[in-house]
């Protein structure tokens, strides 16, 4: 027989929501579909920097590296209409010697993708974060480093969870001092500003809300979960309730049709369950185990 007939077309968006299309064979799994999109967009170099999210009603999933076609998983969800069945996504990962080339389409995702990922941080970063952040924003803007330029576009540069701690006229004086003091412009701003995005703590996680099942009250949490460990934040005061590294994670069981998610915590001599409720409940254990396959293959 041949596949080659049965083509269908795979669409996808990528971060600042460039959408492409790629013709795969039926029976087509995950990595082959990210190498096609990759060589569409012209990233063959990174296609084990990106990783294949399926959008579903309640949030965008990770899919697993496999050898399952990847039809199958269009079977199972109802696809948003006039949105794209697929994410292309990069993963940030602490590393010292990111692969970003200055104005490649691999930088361009890994920018259009930070900015996003850092402006929609459920947890407020810190100031000096912040002010980091906007000056390297406004660089790669390459407008004029003129007085007034932050204050007059505030939502584009400061976080919104911390935008009202100072006034619009000195959030505009730290920042413009911090890009002045980089020079402008600069020929480096992509891989300066992906270096920053990989080296904060807070997006390398992937945050879900849920509700901590506690034996007292329930409790209004955030998990994120990054490549070493599942964090867990008080979803009013932001404050850092527990952290557990992923090997301490014993098992889970989810129920999918009421969101319900178990973790059996196994660390030393201590063991306990933790449950929550949370809509994502599937998209956060793909992750996780997305994230325990990627650590075996290094080890392996």
């Amino acid at each position: 027989m041949d596949l080659a007939r049965f083509a269908h077309t795979l669409r996808a968006q990528a971060p600042g929501g460039a959408e492409t299309e790629v013709s795969l064979t039926l029976g087509a799994t995950t990595i082959e579909a990210i190498k096609a999109l990759c060589k569409a967009m012209g990233l063959e170099d990174h296609t084990q920097d990106l990783s294949l999210f399926l959008r579903e009603e309640t949030g965008a999933r990770i899919l697993q590296t496999s050898d399952r076609p990847l039809e199958l998983y269009l079977q199972q969800v109802n696809i948003p209409d006039g949105l794209s069945p697929f994410l292309l996504r990069r993963l940030p990962q602490h590393t010292t010697n990111p692969s970003v080339t200055e104005n490649s389409p691999y930088s361009f995702l890994a920018v259009a993708q930070g900015i996003e990922d850092y402006m929609r941080l459920p947890i407020p970063p810190s100031e000096d974060n912040v002010v980091e952040f906007a000056s390297l924003r406004l660089l790669l803007d390459k407008d004029p480093l003129s007085p007034g330029v932050v204050a007059q576009n505030i939502e584009r540069y400061i976080h919104p969870c911390i935008r009202s701690k100072r006034t619009a006229k000195d959030w505009d004086v730290l920042v413009l001092s911090r890009a002045k003091a980089r020079g402008h412009p600069t020929v480096q701003t992509h891989r300066l500003f992906v270096e920053f995005i990989d080296s904060v703590d807070l997006t390398r996680m992937e945050f879900f809300e849920a509700t901590y099942l506690s034996p007292n009250d329930p409790v209004s949490v955030f998990l994120a979960v990054d490549s070493k460990a599942l964090h867990i934040y008080d979803r009013e005061t932001h404050n850092k309730l527990a952290l557990h590294p992923l090997h301490s994670i014993h098992s889970w069981t989810v129920d999918v049709e009421h969101g319900k998610l178990e973790f059996l915590i196994a660390w030393r001599a201590d063991k306990h369950m933790l449950a929550f409720m949370a809509r994502q409940a599937y998209a956060i254990i793909s992750l996780i185990k997305y994230y325990v396959a990627r650590a075996l293959e290094h080890i392996l």
